[in-house]
């Protein structure tokens, strides 16, 4: 098991399960359990790599505009 995010309030939790296959395309595969309610139906059951794919664009955009200066002229706070 690599990672749980619990969410407050919420009896939702996900777990992503990954395994590495080395010299096989893509080495990295896995899934992202989605368990949700008081029963542990599972709702969501996304190939991990596609999710990752999703995110890495935007973390990058994100990570850029927060680590980046501030403009000449422009206040960091």
């Amino acid at each position: 098991m690599r990672a749980v995010l619990l969410f407050p309030g919420n009896e939702a939790y996900i777990v992503k399960a990954d395994v590495r296959f080395p010299g096989v395309r893509p080495a990295l595969r896995g899934v992202i359990c989605q368990h949700g309610g008081a029963g542990g139906e599972l709702p969501a059951l996304p190939d991990s790599a596609g999710v990752a794919g999703w995110r890495t664009g935007p973390a990058a955009a994100l990570g850029t505009q927060v680590s980046a200066r501030p403009a000449v002229g422009e206040s960091s706070a």
